[in-house]
């Protein structure tokens, strides 16, 4: 589990490494700083605890690359987005090994007491080294979308 207590409240997350996890923002593909940062938003969840990772912009177009440092069969993170519906496509989940995709899934989300989200975790026969996470827009008026990722969970393929 990656643990943010220890940086500082709106610390840059494009660049950002943790425990030897590198976390990169990018918009239409090109990294971009300013729009993930840690934080304490949404506040506590059914799977968030802060601080976390915080979107300050619309999601559109706009990923998080976690590389692990070393092949991983499992990953998986709290998510809230500033909705209060069900969401069918909330959060994505892309796995890579180098640069060939091993797969992908969806999470639909639901209020977690409020705001929309979940767990979204993955189990994987092919190690991987990347995920590449997607967020729901929810719609141009929305602002500020959460990324929390306190709860990561990284199992290292001979960890089993």
């Amino acid at each position: 589990m990656l643990d943010f207590s220890a940086l500082a409240d709106n610390t840059e997350a494009n660049g950002l490494i943790v425990d030897g996890v590198l976390f990169q923002a990018t918009k239409n593909g090109s990294s971009t700083n300013g729009v993930v940062i840690v934080d304490g938003g949404p506040g506590r969840t059914g799977n968030i605890t802060q601080p976390n990772l915080v979107s300050l912009s619309d999601l559109n177009a706009i990923a998080l690359i976690v590389s692990l440092p070393n092949l991983a069969i499992q990953f998986g993170y709290g998510y809230a987005l500033n909705a209060a519906v069900s969401i069918p496509v909330a959060t994505t989940i892309e796995l890579f090994a180098g640069s060939a995709s091993v797969g992908s899934i969806s999470f639909t989300g639901i209020p977690d007491p409020i705001f929309t989200g979940g767990y979204a975790g993955v189990a994987s026969d092919t190690p991987f080294d990347r995920a590449v996470l997607t967020f729901s827009d929810v719609g141009d008026a929305l602002r500020s979308i959460m990324w929390p990722l306190l709860r990561t969970e990284i199992r290292r393929k001979d960890r089993r």
